[in-house]
Order: C-alpha cells, then sequence, then structure tokens
C-alpha cells in the first residue's frame, strides 16, 4: 500500500492561508490596552448610571448622581432638591431638611491616572464641592449636564444621556 504524500505547493499554499488569516485575526482582535480600559471604565459608569435609573423607577422618587472632583466619584442618592418625595424606604415621621442630600445609596470611583472634563459649576444645591451630573426620574426619563469625557493616556470616551428614555450612551472620540 502506498501512502499519498503532500506535494511541496500544497504545504507552502496551506502555510500562506494561515498566516493571511491569522494576521488579519490578530489585527482585528488586538486592542490597545489604553482604549480598552477607557472602554471598560465608561462601560462600567453606564451600568452604575443603570442600576440609579432602576433605584429611580422602583423607589418611585428622582435619584441623583452626584460628582465629587475631589476623589473623582459618583454617588447616586435620592434627590431632595427640589423637595421629592419617596414611596418607598421613607418612614411617616421622616423629617430630614429638604435641601439635605441623603448619604449615597451606591457609588461608583473613576479609576485611578482617569480624568474627566466636568467642571464644578456655581450654587450646586450640594455639599461643598459636589454637583448633581444627572438626574433619574421615577417615570425612566433623565435630565443631566452636557455631554461629558472620561479620558486615560490620550484615550477618551464621550458620555451623554438621552433626556426620553434615561439610557446613558458612549460614543466614540473621533
Amino acid at each position: 500500500m502506498s501512502a499519498r504524500r503532500f506535494t511541496l505547493i500544497e504545504i507552502i499554499a496551506v502555510t500562506v492561508i494561515i498566516l493571511a488569516v491569522s494576521t488579519v485575526a490578530v489585527g482585528t482582535l488586538h486592542e490597545p490596552p489604553t482604549a480598552f480600559a477607557v472602554q471598560s471604565a465608561a462601560d462600567d459608569f453606564a451600568l452604575f448610571c443603570a442600576g440609579a435609573r432602576m433605584r429611580a423607577m422602583e423607589r418611585g422618587c428622582d435619584i441623583a448622581v452626584v460628582f465629587t472632583p475631589e476623589d473623582n466619584c459618583f454617588d447616586a442618592r435620592e434627590s431632595r432638591t427640589p423637595p421629592v418625595r419617596c414611596v418607598l424606604d421613607r418612614p411617616a415621621d421622616d423629617t430630614a431638611a429638604a435641601g439635605a442630600p441623603d448619604d449615597p445609596l451606591f457609588s461608583w470611583q473613576l479609576p485611578e491616572k482617569f480624568v474627566t472634563d466636568l467642571a464644578l459649576p456655581e450654587n450646586t444645591g450640594y455639599r461643598t464641592g459636589e454637583f448633581e451630573v444627572i438626574r433619574f426620574f421615577p417615570d425612566g426619563g433623565a435630565t443631566g449636564t452636557a455631554p461629558f469625557h472620561i479620558a486615560f493616556d490620550g484615550a477618551s470616551k464621550r458620555i451623554g444621556v438621552s433626556p426620553l428614555c434615561g439610557t446613558v450612551t458612549v460614543y466614540d472620540e473621533q
């Protein structure tokens, strides 16, 4: 019984095809670590905001996303400016000051060495050094500042909120 062997031309053709496919795959799948880190942080922020939006809808009150530039931290809080009464989780004898914000329900920290272009406005209505970035309403809608950027090592993503449906969207920078 004679064994069929591959010719040199067949081996070269298969090798060239494998090299071409692997070159295209590596070029397509390889994303710089910086761009990946910024995309991951932006996606984490969008997920944080989705949680705040869901909390607003389930509690029946406004939830504000408040930014503290000093420590690059975003907090989700029951909004008290203007005064709003939540349907759930509030005792009848609650006498908290109408203008004082509550402690955070949950927080998201901007990763170390990341920056944002959010600037502290005048008269924020919150503690010194804090301001509201986005407010989610019980109907699922939202309002917020103009789109802002988060950046790291030259890579940047723009984050915006849809007023109608309250979703936070991450955009690539051109």
